[in-house]
């Protein structure tokens, strides 16, 4: 992330190759590649702004994994009510694993606080899609999925198995659940793919 901050958005371990090193050896490469490039574009974005320094990089995690409690609520809302809402949202914001995270004590964690909040959002999306049908919900639903997949990868995809579930299984059954699921998932393709 700090090279990113300083030098190109190309997600470099090291910006100068060490002598001698494979550039097949994807782990002792220069160019990072254990993980997709939005955590560390977003932390170097917020070490541009802020400068370098420990909590610039994870001022994007602190700030994904406070606004996850409240798309934790706004789910647990659509699903039941209030009250169900606000044990929900309790819970998650009481929730050791999590409080790890977002204290910024746990390695990676900008990587899955991103990864946290674009899935709890493409959720909170598609299940306003189906309560409002409106199409353009399911569009931001699949950017939002893509932006889980550049955060973290294929667990991205999990908001995506959710909703086939949910529009197969529950009350939202709808015939036309097969479409609506190509869409959410082309437009997800659409963001991450150029990657």
């Amino acid at each position: 992330a700090k090279n990113i901050a300083q030098k190109s958005w190309v997600p470099m371990l090291y910006t100068d190759p060490l002598p001698g090193y494979d550039a097949a050896n994807w782990q002792g490469n220069h160019v990072w590649l254990h993980k997709p490039p939005l955590g560390l574009w977003l932390g170097g974005a917020c070490m541009k702004l802020f400068g370098v320094r420990p909590w610039s990089y994870r001022l994007p995690g602190f700030v994904f994994g406070t606004l996850s409690i409240l798309l934790t609520f706004l789910i647990a809302r659509q699903l039941f009510d209030e009250k169900t809402a606000l044990a929900a949202a309790a819970f998650h914001a009481l929730s050791g694993h999590l409080l790890i995270f977002n204290s910024g004590t746990y390695g990676m964690d900008n990587v899955d606080n991103s990864l946290f909040f674009f899935v709890e959002f493409s959720v909170w999306s598609w299940l306003a899609a189906l309560q409002n049908r409106k199409p353009a919900l399911y569009v931001l639903s699949g950017i939002l999925i893509g932006l889980g997949l550049l955060s973290k990868s294929y667990p991205a995809l999990l908001s995506w198995g959710l909703f086939i579930s949910l529009a197969i299984f529950d009350k939202y059954r709808n015939r036309d659940h097969f479409a609506k699921s190509a869409i959410i998932l082309a437009s997800a393709f659409c963001v991450f793919l150029p990657w």
